[in-house]
Parts: C-alpha cells; sequence; structure tokens
C-alpha cells in the first residue's frame, strides 16, 4: 500500500516536473522576482539592519508590496506578482516560443526540400548528359557500321594495315611470315628454321594466316588478308 502511494506521488510529480508550463513558469518566476531571491540568499540580515534598521522579512515585506492598510490590495499585489504575472508570461513565451519552433522548423524543413530538389536537378541532368554520351557513342557505332559495310575488304584491310604498323612486332612477324611462305614451303619448322612463337600467334589472331595439318606436320596458308598485307609491306 505504501509502495503504491509512493509511486503514485513519484509518478505525479515527474509528470508535473516534465512539464515545460513548469519549467516556463519558474524560469519567469525567477526573472520577475530576481530582487527577493537575491535579497533572500546573499543579502545578510546584519546589513539590511545596519543599512536600512528592519531585520531581513520586514524588508522583504516592504520590498514586495509598498504600505498599505488594504488587506485586500496586499493580497492582490502578492498574487500578481507571485502568480498571474509569472503565470501570463510563461504562456506567452510557451505561445510565442511554439511559432517560433513553427517557423524553424518550417524554414528546416524547406530547405531540405531545396536540397532534395537541387541534388534531384543535378541527378537528372547528370543522367541527360549520360545518356546523350550514351547515345552519341551508339551514333558513332552505327556511323562506322555503316561505313564498314560500303568499304570493300581491301579497304578495310588497308585501314587495319595502317594501324598496324605502330605495333612493335608487326614488321619482324610479316618478315618472318614471308620467309615461311616463300622461302620454307610454309613449314614452322624447315631444317635449321623455326617460326619465332611470338611471330607466329600474332600473324594467326589477325587472321593472316590458317595452320592446317599436312602430311604429319603443321604447314602455314597464307590468308587473302595475309596476302595484302605482304603486298603492302613490301611495297613500303
Amino acid at each position: 500500500m505504501v509502495t503504491e502511494i509512493y509511486e503514485s506521488i513519484k509518478e505525479r510529480l515527474s509528470e508535473k516536473l516534465g512539464s515545460p508550463m513548469y519549467w516556463d513558469f519558474v524560469i519567469a518566476w525567477s526573472i520577475i522576482n530576481w530582487k527577493y531571491i537575491y535579497i533572500t540568499f546573499f543579502v545578510s540580515e546584519e546589513l539590511i539592519l545596519q543599512e536600512r534598521g528592519m531585520l531581513k522579512n520586514e524588508y522583504l515585506l516592504l520590498t514586495l508590496v509598498p504600505y498599505t492598510d488594504s488587506i485586500q490590495v496586499y493580497i492582490i499585489i502578492v498574487l500578481w506578482k507571485f502568480l498571474f504575472f509569472p503565470g501570463l508570461v510563461a504562456v506567452f513565451a510557451i505561445y510565442f516560443l511554439s511559432k517560433l519552433d513553427f517557423i524553424i522548423f518550417r524554414k528546416v524543413h524547406s530547405l531540405k526540400n531545396e536540397k532534395k530538389d537541387e541534388q534531384y536537378k543535378q541527378d537528372k541532368k547528370l543522367l541527360e548528359s549520360q545518356k546523350e554520351v550514351l547515345v552519341a557513342e551508339q551514333e558513332r557505332k552505327e556511323v562506322e557500321n555503316q561505313i564498314r559495310e560500303s568499304l570493300s575488304d581491301e579497304d578495310l584491310w588497308d585501314i587495319e594495315f595502317n594501324k598496324s604498323k605502330s605495333v612493335p612486332i608487326f614488321a619482324a612477324a610479316l618478315n618472318e611470315l614471308r620467309a615461311s611462305v616463300y622461302e620454307h614451303e610454309g613449314q614452322i619448322h624447315h631444317h635449321n628454321w623455326q617460326f619465332d612463337p611470338n611471330y607466329l600467334s600474332y600473324v594467326d589472331v589477325n587472321d593472316l594466316i590458317k595452320m592446317e595439318d599436312h602430311l604429319g606436320s603443321t604447314k602455314i596458308i597464307i590468308t587473302p588478308k595475309g596476302k595484302y598485307f605482304l603486298k603492302k609491306f613490301i611495297e613500303e
């Protein structure tokens, strides 16, 4: 029973102390009545007696309410200074602070929305830019394909030949191919001669030759593309 009463009182106090109205009232009361707080806690009774010729409680009552013979006026002044006026200040503080909070909330929310809109515009612009690049790349490939389709095999081989001249082993590989076809009967191994494997793989992957089995050995058959490359190479 005692525990339940204690918990009930504790819960009620927690609710009251946790109320913004309570703390606003306390702050307003302290600001309005700061003089009484200061005199009560920080001014000695001896100093008041020396300066004013009265006790601290007498001085506080005189400071609180000017001298009056009317008990009704006294009560009204006390209630106004210690209850109604701090209460009104607390109510107005809560009202204006809530308005201020609402304005700040709207401003922050607006800034967040503006930031999101700006990010959305940037993302959209980036996607459009990427789309333009992809479209341009696709158009370029289509144009290249159209050009390729309009060119003959020799035209295409000529383009590839000019590009291949920058490859470091290009000249050596074609020299090796010429020697194999025209000096060693298309053989990879012939007497003391051997087609260098690096050069052989180069001419093979670039479709300059075909390799076929011939009487138990591998023989090189030069392709039309290989003949064209050799012809251009010898002419240059």
